[in-house]
């Protein structure tokens, strides 16, 4: 029996899920989606290298980790066969499954494979990852005709009901006198999860609170060492569970409990992705977004958290897989002017913190409700364009220089993904450093400007404009061999393209990760010393504690009433390129950064 839903753990890395879908459309659509095929697919999945069977050679390893090696069709038919699957169609099945059950694809009355609207928009170049999870969840329901499992007895949609459940809990607390907060993960873990029916949305929302209590209490009992306070937590989750499952077998409530703590990190990072969930309290809380209050308060009004009960699975599948079902509910001109108010609102305190020309938003508010979509997506760029410009001018301040310094050293314990956490705080490191006209992170945001994801693939990672050049920035948290094989040519190429693109001014990479793999190194040292596609290029590889040491470096200037701009940073850029010229090793090279940073610093510093 189930107890709880869960997100697919497929969706743990967006760009594998893409690259699935893009195997997929090359050479499945069209075709009948029989064994053979099936059979093919699992096998085109490992040609692409997005699949690694358990058994196989070191050879075959080797074809694997390095990026210029291809595995033929046949090369990945033998490694296929060689696994031994007692139901070799149920591979691809298997990962076929979440292309289907997220609406990417969909198979028509004689089963043969067709791409959907929202699949061609998740293979379209200007995708929006957040976008195609909030049209998803929007109508991804529990029971459906899609799922085989024993969820008979659910009736919810897991985004819409977690949304009532938040605003519920928040209710209560405002009648108590109590702060409002939204609820903690570790709340979400034992009610969101488990909550598989609407109608208990009340119910759950006063547990939820009365647990919440509870967890005061205790913590405030001094009496108590920290590991009784854990355990008597850890009990009472156990018999709330209990309560709520009607389960009693002990040990399926422990697997239960830990199975929760698996999915909800998972979860609650894909729901905040919609742009509808905040997160607050440093990390620890989940509430509503505040800056959408008035799309999520028609939502709660137009949707109570039921699900649909389609009976029919081809139906389901055609709704969920159609990106314009279903008209939003705030699409009409009253509810987008309103949308608009809120937002003049909020830029009008930006304008004023930034001694800006106010903007007349009065005129934006036209009848034509495909302008108006147009208008408030326009208005949220300009707010992120604001919210920019104050990171950037608080950055200045020698206290947020500080910040980030800490945040890179201690980059595995912060709140999000190393690697999302550290392409936010080498971007906040980027604005501290010169006097960029702009430097432009490519992960997708929130509407706080916090980062949802890493940059997506096929796009650099941060893009970086100043009056003299112009860069990029790529970052890593790849220490092994991998970083080689993952960085090594989509750097270069993503420069390349840059370069091309932005022929106007010399063109530099910033390359920041933990340490420099020496594979990676090698890789570098060739395009900078000598070539790539026929051309030198300029790539400046540096560890996080080399970019760290440059942030020392200019709050030692600032103590010294010294400026550092954009021209110092470049010189410094030329002079970790130039050494090239002056050894005869990528070894002696990279060993001599910290000697060519330490004397830019004398330079800059006397």
């Amino acid at each position: 029996m189930s107890y709880n839903w869960s997100i697919s753990t497929t969706l743990r890395n967006p760009d594998r899920m893409i690259e699935w879908l893009r195997v997929a459309r090359d050479y499945l659509i069209g075709s009948k989606w029989d064994n053979a095929k099936q059979i093919e697919y699992q096998i085109l999945l490992i040609q692409h290298k997005l699949y690694i069977p358990s058994n196989i050679t070191e050879a075959e390893k080797e074809k694997f980790n390095t990026f210029t090696e291809v595995i033929t069709f046949n090369e990945a038919e033998i490694m296929f066969n060689r696994q031994n699957y007692s139901d070799p169609a149920m591979r691809g099945r298997t990962s076929f499954s979440p292309l289907k059950k997220f609406g990417l694809v969909k198979l028509d009355n004689n089963n043969i494979i067709r791409i959907t609207s929202l699949g061609e928009y998740l293979l379209s170049d200007n995708y929006d990852f957040g976008y195609f999870l909030f049209r998803v969840f929007l109508k991804w329901e529990y029971k459906n005709p899609s799922e085989k499992r024993t969820n008979t007895d659910f009736n919810i949609n897991p985004f819409i009901g977690t949304m009532h459940l938040i605003n519920k809990v928040n209710l209560i607390a405002q009648e108590n006198n109590d702060v409002v907060k939204g609820i903690s993960k570790d709340e979400f873990m034992i009610f969101v999860q488990t909550l598989t029916n609407y109608e208990n949305i009340d119910f759950y929302a006063n547990e939820l609170y009365a647990y919440r209590n509870f967890v005061k209490t205790i913590d405030r009992n001094s009496n108590l060492s920290h590991q009784q306070k854990e355990e008597i937590k850890r009990d009472k989750k156990l018999s709330i569970l209990e309560i709520i499952t009607q389960e009693t077998d002990n040990k399926k409530l422990e697997k239960l409990l830990k199975n929760l703590k698996d999915y909800t990190d998972n979860t609650i990072r894909y729901f905040r992705a919609t742009r509808y969930l905040h997160i607050r309290g440093g990390g620890y809380y989940i509430d509503l977004e505040p800056r959408r209050r008035v799309e999520i308060d028609v939502l709660l009004d137009t949707y109570d958290g039921s699900s649909s009960m389609f009976e029919n699975e081809d139906d389901y599948i055609d709704y969920l897989s159609d990106i314009n079902l279903p008209v939003l509910p705030w699409e009409t001109t009253q509810e987008l002017h309103n949308i608009i108010d809120e937002l003049a609102e909020e830029l009008t305190a930006l304008e004023t913190e930034l001694n800006l020309t106010p903007t007349d938003f009065n005129i934006l508010k036209v009848t034509d409700v495909k302008e108006l979509k147009i208008n408030i997506q326009m208005l949220r760029d300009k707010r992120k364009q604001y919210l920019d410009i104050i990171m950037h001018n608080e950055l200045q301040d020698v206290s947020k220089i500080e910040e980030c310094i800490y945040s890179l050293e201690h980059i595995r314990e912060l709140a999000n993904k190393p690697s999302i956490e550290l392409e936010k705080w080498t971007t906040m490191a980027l604005n501290a450093l010169n006097d960029a006209l702009s430097i432009n992170p490519n992960y997708p945001v929130g509407d706080d400007n916090e980062p949802l994801f890493t940059a997506p693939a096929g796009k650099a990672d941060i893009e970086c404009f100043y009056s003299n050049f112009n860069s990029i920035c790529e970052v890593t948290m790849l220490v092994g061999r991998d970083q080689w094989y993952n960085e090594g040519q989509p750097v270069m190429r993503h420069l390349r393209e840059f370069e091309d693109e932005h022929n106007n001014n010399f063109s530099y990479c910033l390359f920041v990760a933990p340490k420099l793999h020496q594979d990676t190194v090698n890789t570098f040292w060739t395009s900078t010393k000598y070539e790539y596609e026929g051309k030198k290029q300029r790539i400046i590889p540096l560890t996080i504690t080399q970019l760290i040491e440059l942030l020392k470096i200019l709050i030692e200037l600032k103590q010294h009433n010294k400026t550092l701009i954009h021209t110092d940073m470049q010189r410094l850029y030329d002079n970790i390129i130039e050494f090239t010229n002056t050894v005869s090793s990528s070894r002696d090279w990279i060993v001599n950064i910290p000697s060519i940073i330490n004397d830019w610093k004398v330079e800059l510093v006397s």
